[in-house]
């Protein structure tokens, strides 16, 4: 830990601003609960729509299934309520067993000793050449947990890929367990003192079914989802809890479900629309070799 160094922030406290007085001496301490204030709310915002491990971009995992040889693409990756750049890697897997292949995050304290750039810069003053702030370090970079034996490398692990006996079994659909807190929400509906509730339910479970039924689905439409289920989830479990139902609840269930329905329609016009352009395309085609 870095010494004189002071953040005192604790969520289960709720503060949620600093409120600088006139008169009274900065803190230290109240500059680092400032920038976690505001990491931890970025944090819960980024959270509602994407999970740690989840590939923003890159990515591509290539297994030879005979020798284990395995190469990771570069990728932007989210851990921990950002976004990092991970390096291309290459590395050996067993090929018997369970091995799961995943990201190491990596965290370390940097001061003026391991750079000197840090050193104040205003020349003429008198704290010129004189330590200041140091600075967090976080690096990702691309790694294996198996049954028997790992990379060896440091680092919190976040899984992403399961590897079974040299192949790479395919990722779990994320739509299977937003179908299981819709039905879970379905169930508990009836009980709840609104029962639009159990409405907006049914409108996320059909844009599911939609969402299901498009293999290429669009990535805005899944998080549209999940960003709507976590946010019913919530107003669920505070009425389940006694809490009173605001004035300004119902319009608000009102918006998912027609959000959802929109949702939906854009979906299928987006289908429709590819389908003209694929008809029009083979119709071309058929004209080009004279048999239209």
């Amino acid at each position: 830990m870095l010494e004189r160094y002071y953040n005192r922030f604790d969520p289960a406290k709720r503060y949620t601003e600093l409120l600088f007085r006139a008169g009274d001496g900065l803190q230290s301490a109240e500059l680092n609960e400032l920038q976690a204030i505001l990491k931890h709310r970025v944090k819960s915002i980024a959270d509602a729509v994407l999970k740690d491990g989840d590939l923003i971009e890159g990515g591509a995992i290539l297994i030879d299934p005979q020798t284990g040889q395995t190469t990771c693409a570069a990728a932007r990756l989210y851990l921990a309520g950002s976004v990092h750049e991970v390096p291309a890697a290459t590395f050996a897997l067993p090929t018997t067993g369970r091995v799961t292949i995943g990201a190491r995050l990596r965290r370390r304290t940097i001061t003026e000793l391991d750079d000197p750039s840090l050193r104040d810069p205003a020349v003429g003053t008198r704290n010129y050449q004189e330590p200041g702030a140091g600075r967090l370090e976080e690096t990702v970079v691309w790694g294996w947990v198996g049954d028997a034996a790992s990379d060896g490398q440091t680092g919190e692990f976040y899984p992403i890929a399961t590897v079974i006996e040299g192949v790479a079994a395919p990722p779990p659909d994320p739509l299977d367990a937003a179908a299981s807190r819709i039905a879970a929400l379905a169930r508990s509906a009836p009980r709840l003192p609104v029962p639009k509730v159990a409405e907006a339910a049914e409108a996320l479970g059909a844009l599911t079914v939609e969402l299901r039924a498009r293999p290429n689905r669009p990535e805005e439409a899944r998080r549209f989802l999940l960003v709507m289920l976590d946010g019913l989830e919530r107003i669920a479990a505070r009425l389940a809890a006694g809490a009173e139902p605001p004035e300004t609840l119902p319009a608000l269930l009102d918006d998912m479900i027609e959000g959802a329905g929109d949702m939906r329609r854009r979906l299928r016009e987006a289908e429709t629309m590819a389908l003209d352009v694929q008809v029009k395309v083979l119709s071309d085609r058929l004209r080009q070799e004279g048999l239209a």
